[in-house]
């Protein structure tokens, strides 16, 4: 756009009548008011002329946060036992059969079996699933998931015990859960229920048994449900084995063993 510089006609003069604003102007000073308007006027079209032709300012974004969530890994599957052709490397104490892929136990004491697989992760789950076909109806009644303990590294040791097959005796016992540190000295005392010992009726279902270990904890998962946890006070990380199972006074069946990184 182009703005003319030369010299703007005058404008006509206007006799001020009565009642315009201001009251008190003469002919004159409406005069140079106008022309004062006018020059005014004349500025702030020169101005808007020239802002409309300036080039436009790129506009700038505020940057916007971006949250990345912290994805947690899902377990993964390390070891599944296969014993469909015998042992197939696990070491077993007598007592103990294989048939149709699954372990079979006798209900005499002491009996042991030991994975021929270690976790090679800090944090593991091991699960398997078993099933309780007879008790003794006197003396000890028991079985246990193990993991050993070394020199500077506390083990655990999920026992279940006071194993009930037959409610015909007089004064029966109520089965109990519970995992701690070994050696037991070791256990964190949380000042409240520091061994956490339960009743659990586990019944003659096949049932899915689950030790989850993170750190220096150790949990104890029976079908999905949480029934108790360890804390060492001594190590920042528990054993990964040997792993072992044991049984005394009980034949079960234990038809899948499972080892996951977790």
């Amino acid at each position: 756009m182009t703005i003319s510089t030369g010299r703007r006609a005058r404008p006509k003069e206007h006799a001020v009548t009565r009642g315009t604003w201001p009251p008190t102007h003469t002919a004159r000073s409406g005069k140079a008011t106008a022309s004062t308007l006018a020059a005014i006027l004349s500025i702030l079209l020169g101005v808007s002329a020239l802002a409309s032709c300036a080039p436009a300012q790129p506009s700038v974004k505020a940057p916007t946060a971006t949250v990345q969530a912290s994805a947690t890994a899902a377990p993964q599957l390390v070891y599944q036992a296969d014993w469909s052709h015998g042992l197939a490397g696990w070491k077993a104490t007598p007592g103990w059969s294989v048939s149709g892929g699954v372990l079979q136990s006798d209900m005499a004491s002491d009996r042991e079996i030991t994975s021929p697989f270690q976790p090679t992760t800090p944090n593991y789950a091991v699960e398997l699933r078993l099933q309780i076909m007879n008790a003794l109806q006197s003396g000890p009644t028991q079985y246990e998931l193990s993991a050993d303990p070394t020199a500077s590294i506390d083990g655990y040791i999920a026992l279940f015990e006071h194993i009930v097959f037959s409610q015909g005796r007089l004064f029966p016992d109520h089965p109990h859960v519970v995992v701690y540190i070994n050696p037991m000295i070791d256990q964190q005392d949380t000042g409240v229920n520091t061994f956490q010992i339960h009743d659990f009726e586990l019944g003659t279902l096949a049932r899915t048994y689950r030790v989850e270990v993170r750190g220096s904890g150790v949990t104890l998962l029976i079908d999905g449900r949480v029934v108790s946890r360890a804390l060492s006070a001594k190590a920042p990380q528990l054993s990964a084995g040997a792993l072992h199972f044991s049984t005394t006074g009980v034949a079960l069946r234990l038809s899948d063993f499972k080892v996951y990184s977790l």
